[in-house]
């Protein structure tokens, strides 16, 4: 016993001090008790919280070194690099062409991609090619052709690559397109020049009933009158499909397909996803921590049934 002190005031302290951890044991007991006779999956927002208050330490450590280990990651993990080739597609008589979802749906088949592969030669990574290969369409008339490369200089042999592969096949259409238009706008010069002369001859023989040096009969001038009608209006017609045919070989209106990237195709550098990288990282991070923590409070659990026993 010290001195100075009163006997009954360290009794009193030192039954206060049982007092108080014993009752601190009751209320955690109760507590345990109250989970423990809980139904499944009848889980209180305060059982979480205080789950989460206990174990926000363990939790925030093993979220760090997960976002550390996905940042890591992320610098280590190979990069590629992405060339892109824009190609306009050319017209004939004004139109496309192929329609412009054509030409984009066309860039993913498995017929286009062997052709790139062919025109961009050895060595070729086939498999990063052809898994990487896509277009997007541009405006009305254009299509973005974009494909990875391990290196920039193999980006650029195989964007240039898939872009001549796609002028290939446009400009075949085009070249048989300007054959048939050429063959059209020759057929209609022909049916305009032989109309001409049929009614040049009808016209002459019109000329003589009008003179009166020819006198045939009123039902044979008029049957006459009617097919110079008639020849006139194919004349007509003829004229103006021959101007729509010329007008339509103009460069303005037929031309082949081009590159407008000036022969050099734009080349990026394509990022590993570092961001997603630290992000799934801490995401992993913080469901490992979780587990660990569950696994923690069942071991304690466990402990303390056995020590109660």
């Amino acid at each position: 016993m010290r001195a100075g002190v009163p006997v009954c005031q360290c009794a009193g302290s030192r039954y206060g001090t049982l007092y108080g951890s014993t009752r601190t044991e009751e209320f955690s007991m109760q507590v345990e008790s109250n989970l423990d006779n809980r139904s499944d999956g009848d889980v209180a927002l305060t059982d979480v919280l205080r789950f989460i208050g206990r174990h926000v330490v363990l939790i925030s450590v093993v979220a760090v070194v997960g976002g550390i280990a996905g940042f890591g990651v992320s610098r280590i993990a190979p990069q590629a690099w992405e060339g892109t080739s824009i190609v306009m597609i050319g017209r004939v008589g004004n139109e496309l062409i192929e329609p412009l979802p054509n030409a984009v749906e066309r860039v993913g088949t498995a017929g286009f991609a062997q052709r790139v592969v062919r025109t961009a030669g050895t060595p070729v990574r086939d498999d990063m090619l052809r898994a990487s290969l896509r277009a997007a369409p541009r405006g009305t008339d254009l299509v973005a052709i974009s494909v990875r490369g391990p290196t920039s200089e193999d980006a650029v042999r195989y964007a240039t690559a898939a872009r001549d592969v796609m002028l290939k096949a446009q400009n075949d259409k085009i070249s048989d397109a300007e054959e048939r238009l050429r063959s059209d706008a020759a057929s209609a010069d022909q049916a305009l020049e032989r109309a001409v002369k049929q009614r040049d001859s009808w016209s002459v023989y019109m000329k003589g009933v009008a003179d009166g040096t020819l006198k045939p009969q009123l039902a044979e001038v008029l049957i006459l009158k009617d097919m110079i009608d008639r020849t006139d209006a194919q004349i007509d017609d003829a004229r103006k499909r021959s101007e729509k045919l010329q007008r339509s070989l103009r460069s303005t209106e037929t031309y082949a397909s081009q590159a407008i990237d000036d022969g050099a195709p734009l080349v990026t550098k394509v990022s590993a996803g570092r961001i997603k990288f630290v992000a799934g990282g801490l995401i992993l991070g913080v469901l490992l921590g979780l587990l660990c923590a569950v696994g923690l409070d069942m071991r304690a659990s466990a402990q303390r049934k056995s020590v109660a026993r």
